[in-house]
C-alpha cells in the first residue's frame, strides 16, 4: 500500500523574474501600458500557470490542495515515492529549461502521517527553505545544471578552417 505524501513546490527567483520584466522596458523603450501588461502576464504565469502546469503533471492522480498561492503549491497525494520523484523532477527540468535557468523549482515530499493540514503546510514550508532541499536538487541534476550546451553554429574547428581560407 502506498502511503499518502505531502508534496510542496515553490518557484525561486520569482522576484527576480518580475524585476526583469519591470526593467525590461528601459531597454526596449516600451510604453508604461505595455510594461504593466508584461508585469501582469509574468505575475499571472507565476501564479496561475504554475498551478496549471503542476496539475497537468499530476493529471489522473487524486490530489488534495493544502495551499496554493503565488509561486507555492502544497498538496497531498498517494503516489509511490519513485513515481512522485520522477514527476517532480520532470517539472524541475521543464521549468529550468523553459526559463533558461531564470526560474528554479524547489520541491520536497514527505509522509503525511502525524500531520494535520496546518502542521503539514508549516513543515513543507520549513523543508523548502532548508539548504538540503536545494542541495539535493543540484546533486540529482548536476549533469544538466553544470553542462555546457552545444551551440548550433559552426564548430570552432570549422571556424578556424574558414578563417585560414579567408586569410589566404
Amino acid at each position: 500500500m502506498t502511503t499518502k505524501q505531502i508534496v510542496a513546490l515553490s518557484i525561486d527567483k520569482v522576484q527576480t523574474c518580475l524585476f526583469e520584466v519591470i526593467h525590461g522596458h528601459e531597454q526596449e523603450k516600451q510604453t508604461e501600458e505595455a510594461t504593466l501588461k508584461n508585469i501582469m502576464n509574468a505575475s499571472r504565469e507565476i501564479s496561475n500557470g504554475f498551478f496549471d502546469t503542476v496539475q497537468q503533471e499530476f493529471s489522473g492522480v487524486e490530489i488534495e490542495k493544502l495551499l496554493a498561492c503565488s509561486g507555492v503549491f502544497i498538496f497531498s497525494c498517494a503516489l509511490p515515492e519513485e513515481e512522485l520523484e520522477d514527476r517532480l523532477n520532470r517539472l524541475f527540468l521543464d521549468y529550468y529549461h523553459s526559463s533558461q535557468g531564470q526560474k528554479l523549482l524547489r520541491y520536497v515530499f514527505f509522509a503525511a502521517e502525524g500531520f494535520d493540514k496546518i502542521q503539514a503546510i508549516q513543515e513543507a514550508k520549513r523543508c523548502l527553505k532548508q539548504s538540503q532541499c536545494l542541495n539535493a536538487l543540484i546533486e540529482k541534476n548536476k549533469e544538466v545544471l553544470f553542462c555546457f550546451c552545444e551551440k548550433k553554429s559552426k564548430s570552432s574547428s570549422q571556424y578556424i578552417q574558414s578563417q585560414k581560407v579567408s586569410e589566404e
